[in-house]
Parts: C-alpha cells; sequence; structure tokens
C-alpha cells in the first residue's frame, strides 16, 4: 500500500549524505561550467534530447537507434518521437515558467499521442506496480487513490517550486515522490525522467536542461525498484537520496567529457 508523507521529508539523516551531495555538486558545477562555455551549445539539444528519448523508451521494451530514427519512416517510432516532443516542449516551457499541472499534463498527452491538446488532468481510476499484466491483487504496490492524486500533487509542485539550499537532494526526492503518486494511468516513468534536466535547469545547476538518467535507471534497474519501495515501505529517503546522486555523479562526468571533445572539435579563431 502507498505511505506518503507531505514534504520535504521530516529527519533526513544528514550525516550520511552530505559527503556524497559535496562529491556530486562539485562534478555537477564541472559540467555546467563546460556546457556553458561551449559554443553554439543550443545546437547540442536536439540530437541529445533525441538520445534521451530513445535510452527513455527501452525500460518500455521499445527501441530504435538513430540511424533508423532518421530514415526509417516516423510512425515506425512513433512512441519515441513523442517523447522526443515532451522533452523539446518542456525544455522551452522550464525557460519562463514554474513547473506545474499544465506542464505536467501536456508532457502525458504528448508522450501518449504526441499532441498537446487533451485533458489536463490526472487519473481518475485506481492504477498499482508489479509484474507485467498483473491483476491488482498481485501489485507490489497501489498508489494514492484518485481523488487524493491533486492534493499529493500540489504539494509535490509547491516543493518543486521552492527555493531549496540543497537542489540535488530535494530533485531526488521530487522525482522519487512523483513515482510514489503516480498521477497518470501510464506514462509516469517517462514524465519523471523529464523532471530531472527541467529542475537541474531551474535551479540553476546547470545552464541548458540536458543531463539525463535513463541510462543510469536502465544500468541499475533492480536497485532502482528496491529503493523506490523502501521510500513507501520504510520512508527511507538517504538510501534512494544516495543511490540518485551517484546516477547525476556518473553522468555528469559522463556529459562533461562528451562537450570537452566537442570543445576540443570547435574550429581554431584567430
Amino acid at each position: 500500500m502507498s505511505c506518503l508523507h507531505k514534504l520535504p521529508p521530516a529527519h533526513l539523516r544528514w550525516e550520511k549524505i552530505r559527503e556524497p551531495l559535496a562529491v556530486t555538486s562539485a562534478l555537477v558545477e564541472k559540467y555546467s561550467h563546460a556546457l556553458g562555455h561551449l559554443p553554439n551549445a543550443k545546437k547540442m539539444l536536439f540530437p541529445l534530447l533525441l538520445f534521451e528519448s530513445i535510452f527513455s523508451l527501452e525500460s518500455q521494451k521499445i527501441y530504435g537507434s538513430l540511424p533508423s530514427l532518421l530514415l526509417e519512416k516516423k510512425s515506425a517510432h512513433q512512441s519515441i518521437w513523442n517523447y522526443l516532443a515532451a522533452l523539446r516542449f518542456c525544455s522551452r516551457e522550464i525557460l519562463t515558467k514554474p513547473l506545474s499541472k499544465r506542464m505536467l499534463c501536456t508532457a502525458h498527452n504528448l508522450i501518449k499521442t504526441g499532441k498537446k491538446g487533451g485533458t489536463l488532468s490526472y487519473r481518475t481510476k485506481q492504477n498499482w506496480i508489479g509484474p507485467e499484466n498483473c491483476t491488482k491483487e498481485e501489485a507490489y504496490f497501489l498508489p494514492p487513490k484518485a481523488q487524493e492524486v491533486p492534493q499529493w500533487m500540489e504539494n509535490l509542485l509547491h516543493y518543486c517550486n521552492q527555493i531549496d539550499p540543497f537542489p540535488l537532494v530535494q530533485i531526488a526526492i521530487a522525482f522519487a515522490q512523483f513515482l510514489i503518486i503516480h498521477p497518470f494511468m501510464d506514462g509516469n516513468g517517462r514524465v519523471a525522467r523529464i523532471l530531472i534536466p527541467l529542475l537541474l535547469y531551474k535551479k540553476n545547476l546547470l545552464p541548458y536542461p540536458l543531463l539525463f538518467l535513463s541510462r543510469y535507471f536502465k544500468d541499475h534497474r533492480l536497485t532502482y525498484f528496491r529503493q523506490l519501495f523502501a521510500i513507501t515501505e520504510k520512508q527511507q529517503w538517504e538510501q534512494w537520496i544516495l543511490f540518485f546522486l551517484k546516477g547525476i555523479a556518473r553522468e555528469a562526468k559522463r556529459a562533461r567529457a562528451l562537450v570537452l571533445r566537442m570543445h576540443a572539435m570547435q574550429p581554431a579563431t584567430d
């Protein structure tokens, strides 16, 4: 059953978090500096978002490659193109607007249909998490009842839009809480993964919303689920935060290496 508490969580054991947080923050700062000094960095947005769309959909057993996406008909990879549309929409919106229900619901509509139009609302029925095609009785976890979702999401959005002295911890908590609430009948993981680069940008940690954890979550899928379930069962936020920070650190190092290679490829100027 679901076990939710209003954000922010009370009584975090900061002695477990401080050192990994400092290490991860330094790596994000180095990546941010490299990204901010890359000429024409905005041109990176499309290909990096396209690669993220491919990685993110692999968890739903939807596969594609850059050549196939570019050479085959769009309809052959509609789910990937839909996810790309959601990423691009949110990346534009977050530049000037706070995170909102409208933004998340529009992203969900784009993921599901490729169109912005549709109902800008959360689920109206109970959903559950468990083995593929399982019944409610076989589920590992039941998110909150549908009538409770609006109040939980209001609390989550308020928390996301607050200024926090430790934004990486705030993002880790917000991501997990979104998945625990599971505000849509499906597509929740895809929407949640979009939250990460949006909030990294909105919290002024990056000059562009360009850091993704889909690859990390895919590589550590079992740990990912175990740490989330530990929050709902035992309110063990610290282990989840440490797992999340490790992912941010890994991907920041990888992304910085990519950006530095791009720096090296820039033509020399007199």
